[in-house]
């Protein structure tokens, strides 16, 4: 007897202590997912800000452009120089506007089913294509996954009667898939520094010149 109560005693202490470590690693996965999603917020906030300085730019140069185009001389001379500056400018700023808009929209765009190349096969809505293929009923926090269920009674259930491995799978699936749409965020808002800096020292020259232009008589 002695000796069952001792084998029972180790075994629920193994399990005090699986249960223990899964738990640990449950609260790791939740922090690291929680950290993506920070990251991504904050880069989707950044290129906000950029679509918004870009077009402030634009609406600065635009009406200014009106006035200063009717004035550009096409003589030999210190005017003519001018005039091909101020062309120049334009057709930098113009050309660094569109390239940062291209790459900041990508940010801020939508992802998920019908967005850009797909990376899967099938009717599995996530991306990765060597993800472990789960139970319709253990899917059960990608938004997609979740509207699987019938209703909420259904997911309530899936949610109560999953394991702590569900659990963990789940988490560690999405926090992977977070972790690749924030390098990709990331990546474009790095690419998006140098036709960013190109736009603001073209709008500079831009206004500089028009001004000149525009005081021309």
């Amino acid at each position: 007897m002695e000796a069952e109560d001792r084998a029972q005693s180790e075994h629920m202490m193994q399990q005090h202590e699986v249960a223990s470590e899964r738990d640990l690693q449950i609260a790791f996965s939740r922090h690291n997912f929680e950290d993506q999603q920070a990251l991504i917020r904050s880069a989707d906030a950044k290129a906000g800000a950029f679509i918004t300085l870009l077009l402030f730019l634009a609406a600065i140069v635009i009406p200014l452009g009106k006035e200063a185009v009717p004035k550009l001389r096409w003589v030999m001379g210190e005017a003519d120089l001018i005039s091909a500056a101020y062309s120049a400018s334009c057709f930098l700023f113009a050309l660094a506007v569109v390239r940062s808009l291209a790459l900041v929209i990508h940010v801020v765009r939508p992802r998920g089913v019908g967005t850009g190349a797909p990376r899967t096969h099938g009717h599995d809505p996530r991306f990765a294509e060597n993800y472990p293929k789960l139970a319709p009923a253990d899917k059960l926090l990608f938004f997609k996954h979740i509207l699987l269920h019938r209703d909420p009674n259904t997911y309530f259930n899936a949610v109560s009667n999953a394991s702590p491995d569900v659990l963990l799978r789940n988490l560690t699936d999405q926090t992977f898939e977070l972790a690749r749409i924030c390098d990709e965020k990331l990546a474009c808002l790095d690419a998006a520094r140098v036709p960013l800096l190109l736009a603001l020292y073209s709008w500079a020259l831009n206004i500089a010149l028009a001004i000149w232009i525009v005081h021309w008589k």
